[in-house]
């Protein structure tokens, strides 16, 4: 969905925080794509890929589609991505508490440099970013409230604007 990356962005996703290489490149490809203000749709994503001669790197056509068929909603997108950004943080962890168990049975000769340079090392992974979630409702007096308290657009993004009306079966 073209509307999708401005709920992405405040996430902080990266390409590489994708597991999947061919997700990574697909994410990079879009990415470009939004900032340089082209569509992000199915068709004009597999198009750059293919100029840039990364449509393979990011597993074809079919995969690209099998995306877009089996992917979710767009509205979901933002919470997905959360949870990419944190996988690739708890991945990172996982890598580098390898290599300090594995540079630690070496018996470091200086263990006050070691346990600095880990922390170091430990530091530079970066914390994923919280995100405020949009409100959400638990009963009919709480959506009232929220109404009658402030004034957005929507009442419940993006299916029910101010004015419109639902029935509740």
């Amino acid at each position: 969905s073209p509307e999708t990356f401005a709920h992405v962005a405040p996430t902080g996703l990266r390409s590489a925080d994708f597991y999947r290489p061919a997700h990574a490149a697909i994410f990079a490809a879009m990415a470009a794509m939004h900032d340089s203000g082209q569509p992000v749709e199915a068709k004009t994503v597999a198009d750059s890929l293919r100029r840039t001669g990364d449509l393979e790197k990011g597993g074809g056509v079919q995969t690209i589609l099998n995306l877009v068929t089996g992917g979710s909603a767009p509205s979901s997108a933002a919470h997905y991505a959360r949870i990419v950004v944190e996988m690739a943080v708890l991945r990172r962890l996982v890598g580098l508490g390898s290599e300090m168990a594995s540079d630690a049975a070496l018996v470091p000769s200086d263990v006050a440099s070691f346990v600095a340079d880990m922390r170091a090392r430990l530091d530079q992974i970066e914390a994923p970013t919280v995100v405020q979630e949009p409100p959400r409702f638990s009963t009919w007096s709480d959506l009232a409230e929220m109404a009658e308290t402030s004034r957005p657009d929507w009442v419940i993004e993006p299916f029910l604007d101010r004015g419109d009306r639902m029935l509740i079966v």
